[in-house]
């Protein structure tokens, strides 16, 4: 399995005016994982108002990368299981769990 990532900034079509600010753009981090030639993808922007920290996601995924790249998925409920184990944010658990159940429905 290879994990790879990349920040992007995103556009917005028009400002998004909230009482947290306005906005014009997000900053993404859009996440892959490939797996016997499938690769699955999904992101996770950035939202200061509910501590979503693109920078703490990358150094977390620059830490358990190699762990990542040698789980083997045998079944989804075992893989996800692997996520317990491991301290990661909730919003960020649920982008990788998402990469995985794209493999499966690509196979």
């Amino acid at each position: 399995m290879k994990l790879n990532w990349q920040v992007v900034q995103l556009k917005l079509k028009e400002k998004f005016s909230i009482s947290y600010g306005d906005y014009t753009h997000r900053y993404a981090l859009i996440v892959s994982l490939t797996y016997h030639d499938k690769t699955g993808y999904g992101e996770c922007v950035a939202i200061n108002y509910y501590g979503i920290n693109l920078n703490e996601f990358i150094s977390k995924l620059e830490s358990i990368k190699y762990i990542i790249e040698r789980q083997a998925i045998i079944h989804p409920f075992e893989f996800f299981s692997f996520f317990r184990k491991i301290e990661i944010s909730y919003f960020f658990e649920i982008s990788l769990r998402l990469r995985i159940l794209g493999f499966i429905w690509k196979t």
